[in-house]
């Protein structure tokens, strides 16, 4: 069974939406600092990557979700056994260790639109086994690089 909820966006547009940042308890141990978000559409998967230039390209957080199967568009969220079972986060840098096993969390998108340029706006929450935390907002389009912070 998926768990996917309906939610309200009140207020979001007439601020001009979510910013892209990342946040939360595990920023403790695992630096977040990113130069841009790239979010990819490929076969059934979305990837919300956070990128930092440097002298080799690192990924401090990257989401991929597994769309298939998943009733999403706009104000939507994949929670519960949905969340486990759609939803995988890598960490992929020189010198930090990886992220530790999480047992929860949710993907909330306030817009959804998979294809080519589409508009892809939301947040996400990760609880680690550990007892930390990571927050994610993001907002860009398909397949193409937006600015951060």
């Amino acid at each position: 069974m998926v768990a996917i909820a309906i939610v309200s966006s009140v207020g979001l547009d007439g601020c001009g939406g979510l910013s892209n940042d990342l946040w939360g308890s595990i920023t403790q141990t695992h630096p977040m600092d990113f130069d841009h978000v790239d979010i990819l559409g490929q076969d059934n998967v979305v990837v919300i990557d956070y990128v930092r230039n440097g002298n080799t390209n690192e990924h401090p957080c990257k989401v991929s979700i597994f769309v298939k199967d998943l009733p999403l568009g706009d104000d939507t969220i994949i929670a519960g056994q949905a969340f486990l079972d759609s939803v995988n986060l890598e960490r992929i840098t020189v010198d930090d260790p990886g992220f530790p096993a999480h047992f929860g969390g949710s993907v909330d998108f306030v817009r959804y639109h998979f294809a080519l340029s589409g508009k892809m706006e939301g947040e996400f929450t990760f609880l680690f086994d550990d007892g930390t935390t990571l927050f994610g907002s993001f907002n860009g389009t398909m397949e193409n690089s937006t600015a951060s912070r």
